[in-house]
């Protein structure tokens, strides 16, 4: 049963703090060796820094999911209990974001703010 069509609204330089506070009770911080890591081993340091962010997503579950619905304009709970149909149409909806590049630009501001 889906709720309604899920749009992503635009991603917004306040969305930064946001995320970036996810990112901290996910307790994920790049190091200054992670990094030279990055820019020497590429793809495959990046698998290995995305492993531990992954491992860890369970300590930032409310604040990853308060953060998504606000962007989905849904509850956290309403985003917490998703169908498999629903999971598509955001995954859809992402990847439309980051074939824009809109998401890399995103992701590199949270990062410069980090650190």
């Amino acid at each position: 049963m889906m709720i309604k069509e899920l749009k992503m609204t635009p991603l917004e330089f306040d969305d930064v703090y946001d995320f970036a506070a996810v990112l901290k009770n996910i307790k994920f911080d790049i190091s200054k060796e992670d990094q030279k890591r990055l820019e020497n081993q590429g793809m495959a340091a990046g698998i290995l820094i995305l492993k531990d962010l992954i491992s860890n997503l369970k300590l930032a579950k409310n604040e990853i999911n308060t953060f998504l619905a606000g962007k989905f304009g849904i509850t956290p709970e309403e985003w917490g209990h998703l169908s498999m149909g629903e999971t598509a149409q955001v995954i859809r909806e992402i990847s439309k974001i980051k074939k824009s590049g809109e998401l890399l630009d995103f992701f590199d501001a949270v990062g410069q703010l980090m650190s």
